[in-house]
């Protein structure tokens, strides 16, 4: 990475996910990779992207390099479920394995960026799969899984080395390096997705999404190009 590294994992954190529209930061129209408003996608995100240890809940906190240790993630999920002021809160776990050793936390997916601190925080899932405007990347939005991470550290890495490549060749992407990070935290959402593809995209064979069962939860109605599926829940043993 370009004179920055990651603080020691695991660690906890707890962030506020950003809803750009709602909070006024953006116009720019509401175009992601998958078919789910703005609510809807801040409250399936579970990755390390929005804004960690968020001022308006006054937290006093001492923490090293923007995370806590894994102890203390308990008492930050009850802090984020217990707030009633509208905004969407998560308690997370941020590691380098596959595991952790805290048997109350399932592990939900791999997100591929940087957390260097608090101030420093950046998703190539959440701006580049979901968000971005590069094609390549938007595509592995089917291989999302209910929390919109990838399950497997071979998506990851895939999907890293894909960037880097693009990177290398001068496309609109981030310039810093990116890394598979695992995430674990309260296992508590179903969601249905529909991927945005092109007719193009489906009749070249670039998108594979493959239909599963239906969604405990209500599915989203869409009239784009897609296909709906039902996000792999993620195994505790990527």
């Amino acid at each position: 990475m370009i004179g920055k590294r990651m603080p020691p994992l695991p660690g906890a954190l707890l962030v506020r996910r950003v809803r750009a529209r709602a909070e006024g930061l953006t116009k720019k129209p509401w175009n992601p990779a998958v078919d789910l408003s703005e609510d809807q996608l801040a409250r399936s995100y579970r990755g390390i992207d929005g804004r960690p240890w968020p001022e308006e809940l006054s937290l006093s906190i001492p923490r090293d390099g923007g995370l806590l240790g894994i102890e203390h993630w308990a008492s930050l999920d009850a802090m984020a479920a217990s707030q009633t002021n509208g905004n969407v809160y998560d308690a997370v776990i941020l590691a380098t394995g596959s595991s952790v050793e805290l048997s109350s936390v399932a592990f939900l997916g791999f997100d591929v960026g940087f957390y260097n601190d608090e101030y420093s925080v950046f998703s190539s899932i959440y701006h580049e799969a979901i968000h971005g405007p590069q094609l390549e990347l938007r595509r592995y939005a089917s291989r999302l899984n209910e929390s919109l991470l990838f399950s497997t550290s071979a998506d990851a890495d895939s999907f890293r080395e894909l960037r880097d490549d693009l990177r290398r060749r001068g496309r609109d992407v981030e310039h810093d390096d990116c890394y598979a990070i695992a995430v674990f935290g309260n296992d508590r959402r179903t969601t249905v997705l529909l991927v945005r593809v092109s007719a193009h995209d489906v009749s070249t064979g670039a998108i594979h999404p493959k239909p599963r069962a239906a969604a405990r939860s209500r599915k989203i109605s869409t009239t784009w190009q897609g296909c709906a599926t039902k996000l792999p829940r993620a195994s505790n043993k990527p």
